[in-house]
């Protein structure tokens, strides 16, 4: 990743460009340019503006460079994070940088800026205005262009015809702050009244999963429901689906238990909705062998005999150099297949997620690939490829770009017909939100 003129800018600002050496009292050295120092500064010596830019272009490589080496930053940045570490370790160096990330998430490392804003024990107005700055670009997040905030809901009356494809459809903070990247989010109507609620599954507790419902009425600004579930992980990997899987009229959570099963198979266990989520209505070995997290899990009615049907998708190491899907019957408690098969689609990795949902009106459901990165240096945005359920994923249904810039670990996609909800766990507004986009 390279410094954005966004980042530029913020540098610059800072550094002020001196087209004569000085004598830095704090850095002990000559200086020019954009605070460029090295043995081809010394004292009377002159240069042009194109010339402070030119270096400032050259150093920029070597701060970079750092930010991009994982060993210092073992994250996945966005722009911003970016731009605003490149600025802090091109003020204060690479090991201000190791020391700065050193055992911290992205939220800490935001506040933990702050606190470099001493020379020799002294605060400094300017030092900490910059540090401001970064904080502030580095929490600059994520939604471009973001329309006034509307409840929604999901009622025949409730129309996006008008809003182009690719387009917002809607934005909301939720009562909730900054959520770990390890969480799961899911939207569905808890209690029946006609809005989306929020699923939040926290598992990044000592014991067990906890189960958080946020009311879609309230604009998510309350809960529903806070419960401990009787689930622990107990360091298997786990994925989460959303649905009713008895069909009593209450969501479920499908637990899907990956590996450490001890019957070397994928295993279902599924917390009962109408219980409040303190019991199990089914748990059972698979006939998926066990999986890791090169896959996604999602259900779905495959074959529209009314029964959810487990989809796993497998992103890479497949024979078939592609991803593939396989699709677990539900009317068999998922001990056989309706479907193993090759995509269209290439390899993925972690910058693709998937969902399941209808885009084509039929019997199959659609699989919903979403592209978080793309190698465009011209349009970095996230896209959208729905594979078509009716040729068994043979072809695509609909590809879009989309106007939200590329995305990372910190962004849930959960797509309901014709629109894709985005659950961003770490918001600019430093809360969890909900964005959704027209496709």
């Amino acid at each position: 990743m390279r410094t954005s003129q966004n980042g530029i800018k913020l540098i610059t600002s800072f550094e002020g460009c001196y087209t004569k050496a000085y004598w830095d009292k704090y850095g002990k050295e000559w200086t020019i340019g954009y605070g460029h120092t090295g043995p081809d500064v010394f004292e009377g010596k002159i240069i042009t503006s194109a010339e402070a830019d030119e270096l400032l272009k050259k150093d920029l490589i070597k701060f970079e460079e750092y930010v991009n080496n994982k060993q210092y930053v073992p994250f996945q940045l966005n722009q911003n994070q970016f731009d605003a570490l490149v600025s802090f370790t091109y003020n204060t160096g690479p090991g201000n940088l190791k020391k700065l990330v050193a055992g911290r998430n992205l939220p800490q490392i935001a506040e933990e800026l702050l606190e470099y804003k001493r020379s020799k024990g002294k605060i400094l107005k300017g030092l900490l205005r910059r540090r401001e700055e970064e904080r502030k670009l580095f929490l600059t997040g994520t939604i471009t262009n973001p329309q006034p905030a509307k409840k929604y809901e999901s009622k025949k009356n409730d129309s996006i015809s008008n809003i182009p494809i690719g387009e917002f459809t809607f934005h909301m903070e939720t009562i909730l702050e900054w959520t770990p990247i390890n969480s799961f989010f899911f939207l569905g109507d808890y209690n029946n009244n006609g809005h989306l609620d929020l699923y939040y599954i926290k598992t990044s507790c000592p014991e067990f999963v906890e189960i958080h419902v946020l009311n879609g009425d309230k604009n998510y600004k309350e809960f529903l429901l806070q419960i401990q579930t009787p689930l622990k992980e107990e360091g298997a990997d786990f994925d989460y689906c959303l649905g009713d899987y008895n069909h009593d009229g209450f969501l479920d959570l499908f637990c899907i238990k990956k590996n450490k099963t001890g019957t070397k198979k994928t295993e279902v266990h599924i917390l009962s909705g109408k219980s409040g989520f303190k019991e199990f209505i089914f748990q059972k070995e698979t006939a998926l062998h066990e999986t890791d997290n090169n896959s996604k899990f999602c259900v779905g009615d495959y074959n529209g005999d009314g029964n959810l049907d487990l989809f796993y998708i497998s992103k890479q190491n497949n024979a078939s150099k592609h991803t593939e899907v396989h699709i677990l019957k539900g009317c068999d408690e998922y001990q056989s297949f309706h479907l193993h098969g090759e995509t269209i689609l290439g390899e993925t990795n972690d910058d693709w997620d998937f969902g399941v949902s209808n885009y084509i009106s039929g019997r199959n459901k659609d699989i919903y690939c979403i592209k978080k990165r793309i190698e465009n240096e011209n349009n970095k945005c996230t896209e959208v490829h729905i594979l078509n359920g009716l040729t068994n994923y043979r072809d695509f249904a609909f590809q879009t770009q989309t106007k939200l810039h590329e995305t990372d670990e910190r962004f849930d996609f959960y797509p309901i017909d014709k629109q894709l909800f985005i659950i961003c766990k770490q918001g600019a507004s430093n809360t969890t939100e909900i964005h959704a986009i027209k496709v």
